[in-house]
């Protein structure tokens, strides 16, 4: 990734707004204009799916009214959006719009009289590796320049922070015994008691200052997982990693200090913070989505449960039934038990639905 002085400047002021402001509407419109100047992007947009703690999909645009009024109908004819869904990975128009989706022309022409726009990309927000929603950019006019790869980087930089601003609504502030700072290479240089006895019980006592360092299964899932946060073009909003055991989940999150462009220039300094979120037997404990609520709603079994889950991940058909141990033709079974239970026809619809 690379940044022009202008555009560092400008990053350097988004931070600052997303470490010292709350998460709503007007914090994303304020955002926008900032992040349309790093990028040369005239339209912004973010969504916020349904969840546990905001029964409402929030959406915010700095689109005009009439844009907007055509496009919310036609939500779920999105093919970016249900790309994204379906994938729970970026979706990039101009990959996209050479391919034959149903329903894809209907959606651009109705879209493109109100406002015209040659290039745009959404970047999926994930919580707990749930996913929450996207931020979007876009370019005016249908033959605007397209997006650079850089671009894409820089925004996927900078959603990293945005997706940081709504992990504090969601989860209370972690406390100084749960948290540890890191260094670039994963070397724990000051942590809390707590998490120190965690990384102890996961890593062994021999590799509880450098937990990657280990021959442990444990040990490489968390290199695994920290060379994928700093590494955001592989593994874009990333930042959660789930271990057990002895019959206990462990739940960290990675996250940024601020002024990471600069203290890339010392790796040895603290660059990360390493938090303890939750230890439980129960990981459902952490979704985005109330299962308990959901089943006696839907009365989904416990078998479609695990299915949503992955859905929710962005696992394909193929994937699910890896994940489950269950046939193809199983996973497509309780699917449509699910879409049918929850009166939808598309994994798309389906996250909408789900607020609980």
């Amino acid at each position: 990734m690379f940044l022009t002085d202008q555009q560092t400047i400008i990053i350097q002021q988004i931070i600052k707004e997303v470490y010292t402001k709350d998460l709503d509407e007007k914090f994303l419109m304020d955002m926008a204009p900032l992040i349309g100047r790093v990028l040369d992007g005239q339209y912004f947009g973010a969504l916020l799916f349904p969840n546990r703690y905001s029964p409402q999909e929030l959406f915010v645009t700095n689109n005009y009214s009439e844009f907007t009024n055509v496009y919310l109908p036609l939500l779920s004819q999105d093919f970016l959006l249900n790309h994204l869904v379906e994938t729970n990975s970026p979706a990039l128009f101009k990959q996209l719009e050479p391919l034959d989706i149903p329903g894809k022309r209907e959606f651009l022409a109705e879209t493109q009289k109100v406002r015209p726009c040659g290039d745009c990309f959404y970047v999926p927000l994930r919580i707990n590796n749930f996913q929450a929603g996207f931020l979007a950019i876009g370019r005016e006019g249908l033959n605007c320049h397209p997006f650079s790869r850089n671009d894409y980087e820089i925004f996927c930089f900078i959603s990293d922070f945005i997706l940081e601003a709504f992990r504090r609504i969601l989860y209370s502030e972690v406390e100084e015994e749960d948290s540890a700072l890191l260094n670039a290479y994963g070397q724990v240089l000051q942590g809390g008691t707590r998490i120190h006895s965690a990384c102890s019980t996961l890593f062994g006592e021999r590799f509880r200052d450098v937990p990657g360092r280990g021959l442990s299964e444990n040990s490489h899932r968390f290199n695994q997982a920290l060379k994928g946060f700093l590494n955001p073009d592989k593994s874009p909003g990333s930042g959660d990693l789930w271990l057990k055991e002895k019959d206990c989940l462990y739940h960290l999150t990675f996250r940024n200090l601020p002024d990471p462009h600069f203290r890339s220039y010392f790796p040895g300094e603290p660059q990360l913070i390493l938090s303890l979120r939750k230890r439980d037997e129960f990981p459902e404990k952490s979704d985005l989505l109330d299962f308990s609520q959901l089943e006696t709603l839907y009365h989904f079994s416990f078998r479609e449960k695990e299915v949503i889950r992955c859905l929710y991940r962005g696992f394909s058909n193929k994937d699910i039934s890896l994940e489950l141990k269950i046939t193809e033709s199983t996973v497509k079974r309780h699917i449509w038990n699910i879409f049918n239970k929850a009166g939808v026809e598309s994994r798309t619809q389906l996250v909408f639905r789900l607020s609980v």
